[in-house]
C-alpha cells in the first residue's frame, strides 16, 4: 500500500529527493546555489557550471543547441548559476526549444527569476514538442503568479507522466491552484480513447495557498483527480489548521482507496 502523507519540511531546495541528502536515479547530485546541474547518462554523473554566471547568451545557446542534447536528462538552474542573464534569461532559453528538442529530459528545475513572461515561453516550448519525457519540474521563489501558472497549465496537463511539481515561495494564488487540479474538460464526442487523467501520475506537490486553495485540493482528491499523490508539501502558508487537517484526511483516505485489499 502506498502511503500518502502531509510532510511537514521547513526546507525546500527545489529538487526532488534533495531533502534526504541522496542521490537521484544513481547520478551523484549537486543541489546548492549557485550551480547549474546538468546530468548526462551516458556517464552517470552530473556535468556541472559552478559559479560560472550565465549570461542571457549562454541560456539562449543551451536552448537552440537542444536538438542535439539527446541525453541530457536533468537541468537545474539557480539565481547564482544564472547572475549574469538578465530578466529575459529564461525567455531567450525557452524560445530556443523546438519540437522534441531535450528528447532525453525529464527534470527541469528553476530557482531563478522566471516571472510570468518566462513561464508563458516555457508553455509555449513544451506546446512545441520540447522535453516529451519531462517528469519533474521545480519553479521555486522565480516570481511567478497566477498569470504565469495559469498559462503553464494547459502544457502541464499535456504531460501526463509527470510526477513532482514544485511552485512553493511564488506569488500564485487560489486562482491559478483551481485551474491546475480542475476537472479536465470532456473529450470531444468523435475521440478514439478516452482522456488521460489530469496529472494522474503526480505524486508530490509543493505549494503555497490559502483556505480557497487547499479546499480546490481536497475536491480533486475526493473525486481521485490526483489519484497518485503521496506527498503534498503545505507548511508556512496562510491557510488555516482546519483546512490543512482537512487535506491531510483526504490523503488518508485516498490511500486507503489504493490499497490492494
Amino acid at each position: 500500500m502506498q502511503q500518502r502523507q502531509q510532510r511537514a519540511t521547513r526546507g525546500d531546495a527545489g529538487v526532488p529527493g534533495a531533502a534526504a541528502g541522496g542521490s537521484r536515479g544513481g547520478h551523484s547530485a549537486l543541489h546548492h546555489a549557485g550551480a547549474a546541474e546538468l546530468h548526462g547518462p551516458a556517464r552517470g554523473l552530473p556535468h556541472t557550471r559552478q559559479d560560472k554566471g550565465l549570461s542571457d547568451d549562454d541560456l539562449a545557446l543551451l536552448g537552440t543547441l537542444g536538438s542535439v542534447l539527446l541525453s541530457l536528462d536533468t537541468l537545474h538552474l539557480t539565481e547564482c548559476s544564472a547572475s549574469a542573464a538578465g530578466p529575459n534569461g529564461v525567455q531567450r532559453l525557452a524560445a530556443g526549444l523546438g519540437a522534441g528538442a531535450l528528447p532525453a529530459m525529464t527534470y527541469l528545475g528553476l530557482s531563478m527569476h522566471v516571472s510570468d513572461a518566462g513561464a508563458s515561453a516555457l508553455a509555449a516550448a513544451l506546446g512545441r514538442g520540447a522535453m516529451p519525457q519531462l517528469k519533474k519540474h521545480a519553479l521555486p521563489n522565480c516570481g511567478l503568479s497566477d498569470t504565469g501558472l495559469i498559462t503553464l497549465v494547459p502544457a502541464l496537463w499535456a504531460r501526463p507522466g509527470l510526477v513532482f511539481l514544485n511552485f512553493a515561495r511564488n506569488q500564485i494564488g487560489d486562482r491559478s491552484l483551481a485551474a491546475l487540479v480542475a476537472p479536465p474538460p470532456p473529450p470531444p464526442a468523435d475521440a478514439r480513447t478516452p482522456p488521460i487523467g489530469v496529472l494522474s501520475s503526480l505524486t508530490t506537490l509543493n505549494l503555497d495557498s490559502t483556505d480557497v486553495g487547499c479546499a480546490a485540493l481536497a475536491a480533486a482528491l475526493n473525486r481521485d483527480g490526483l489519484s497518485a499523490l503521496e506527498t503534498l508539501r503545505i507548511v508556512g502558508i496562510p491557510a488555516s489548521l482546519e483546512y490543512k487537517q482537512m487535506l491531510k484526511i483526504c490523503l488518508e483516505r485516498g490511500a486507503e482507496k489504493a490499497a490492494p485489499w
